[in-house]
């Protein structure tokens, strides 16, 4: 016994019946079998691509637009499925995601999507995000295509979505679309970029022009402008600052090739224009040109600042600069579309472009004035009329927007060169002229607070003017005695 109370007997294996195994084991013929691969091994292939269309659409239709872009990305395959995917009308809904359910009585501006029964609105805050990735996504999926088929199957899906009929303005589906074309043709050369634009254009040529001619005068048709001006408006002037003169230039060589200067300065009128800003006064501000006059720079920037832009761009285009005086030509059609603006509103545009375009359009006036009556002299007061009432604008609205005088004065004194002794005398009538009649309007309306408002900056006018001028004559004529005295001493 040990010392734990029980037998102390060890465990050890039987050490002989193992080698006797092992022995056994190696004497003993074993037969395997041995099983030859096939010749021919067919392999199942697991690609998306070799999916039936309606198992691709139960996946795809629960994929984003991102997502659908980066796929078309993997393999040309892959690619031509997500067309395919994209052609059936029973998907269109999920390309515009900003688009929520509405209730047809709802006051709401009312929209349809192909291949759903239902009655849409724009979501405006996702609207930008929606329309951007729709257009890389369509560029992506089509990346491997030729243009034309590119550009067909753009525009297919922007005739996915439709405004209804007098439920609101187009204003809305045009931003989108017009994000979604410049997204699909970013990077793109500017002749590539151009003809897709013909393309888009190609359906709104016929209305466009048609409120381009001589003959139509603004406000005739309300619906047709505020619909072809948020057209222009998305596609070639609300664009990246970096691209804004290659689209305008587009823009310009699409609906007016031969550059009349008439239906240039239409176009752009009409692709600059402010709308109003209440729904049920919805439309273009035609009348606030011939009407109103800016209380402030503020107001002034909001109804100008689109058109100064393109003004400024144009003048960068080297076909518009010149002795042939095209875009003064251009700018003296817009200050009469519809009818002639006021001088106040022709003044404040042109202080918003700034000296250099002031001072080329007065010239410009002059320089018109000087030659219409260069085969019919003597030149009198009339013939002046025009600059002397741009001029009166300049001062009032100067005076308006609290700025210095003296830019004015300047501009002023630029003229005095470019006229003949014979001209100076009726050129400065002119001005005292439209001096005189706008004193009158002041004093007929001096019940009106804008007579009151007026009142001051007309008299303001008149004694900074006559001051300087009485000065200046003053002192040439001081000149003038000395010159001749010196010529008798001599």
């Amino acid at each position: 016994m040990s010392r734990l109370g029980h037998s102390s007997r060890i465990f050890r294996p039987n050490l002989r019946s193992r080698r006797s195994l092992l022995s056994d084991l190696n004497q003993t013929q074993i037969s395997s079998t041995v099983i030859d691969p096939p010749n021919h091994v067919t392999t199942t292939s697991t690609s998306l691509a070799c999916l039936p269309l309606n198992v691709l659409t139960k996946i795809y239709s629960r994929l984003d637009l991102t997502t659908l872009g980066n796929l078309g990305l993997v393999s040309k395959s892959l690619a031509d499925t997500v067309i395919e995917f994209l052609e059936q009308d029973s998907v269109s809904s999920m390309l515009f995601p900003s688009c929520i359910h509405l209730g047809i009585e709802e006051e709401k501006t009312k929209y349809i999507i192909r291949g759903s029964q239902r009655v849409y609105t724009m979501n405006s805050s996702n609207l930008a995000s929606n329309y951007r990735s729709l257009g890389l996504m369509i560029k992506r999926v089509s990346m491997v295509k030729p243009t034309s088929i590119r550009l067909s199957l753009a525009y297919s899906v922007m005739h996915r979505i439709s405004l209804i009929v007098a439920s609101g303005s187009n204003k809305e589906l045009m931003t989108g679309f017009g994000i979604y074309f410049h997204s699909f043709t970013r990077g793109w050369r500017s002749d590539e970029s151009e003809a897709a634009a013909r393309m888009i254009s190609s359906h709104n040529m016929a209305e466009i022009q048609s409120l381009l001619q001589e003959e139509y005068i603004f406000g005739s048709n309300p619906i047709l402008e505020i619909t072809v001006r948020n057209f222009l408006r998305a596609f070639f002037v609300d664009v990246e600052k970096e691209n804004r003169l290659s689209w305008l230039l587009a823009m310009v060589r699409i609906f007016v090739p031969f550059r009349e200067s008439e239906k240039v300065g239409k176009l752009l009128c009409l692709a600059s224009a402010p709308l109003k800003e209440a729904r049920w006064l919805e439309g273009i501000q035609w009348k606030d040109n011939m009407e109103a006059v800016p209380a402030c720079v503020k107001v002034a920037n909001y109804r100008y600042q689109e058109l100064v832009k393109i003004i400024l761009n144009l003048e960068r285009l080297g076909g518009y600069q010149g002795s042939d005086n095209c875009l003064m030509k251009v700018l003296s059609v817009v200050f009469r579309t519809p009818q002639p603006w006021l001088p106040e509103n022709k003044a404040s545009f042109l202080i918003l472009s700034g000296p250099r375009i002031t001072r080329q359009y007065l010239a410009y006036l002059v320089n018109q004035a000087v030659q219409c009556n260069r085969m019919d002299p003597p030149i009198t007061r009339e013939s002046f009329n025009l600059v002397g009432d741009v001029l009166l604008g300049l001062f009032l609205m100067q005076s308006r927007f609290r700025r210095s005088m003296e830019l004015i004065y300047i501009r002023l004194d630029e003229l005095i060169p470019l006229l003949p002794s014979s001209a100076r005398k009726p050129f400065f009538n002119a001005v005292w002229g439209s001096i005189s009649r706008e004193m009158v309007e002041v004093r007929e309306g001096v019940e009106d607070d804008w007579a009151k408002d007026s009142s001051f900056h007309i008299y303001s006018v008149i004694r900074t003017l006559g001051l300087r001028l009485t000065v200046k004559g003053f002192l040439n004529r001081e000149n003038t005695e000395r010159m001749d005295t010196s010529e008798i001493e001599d």
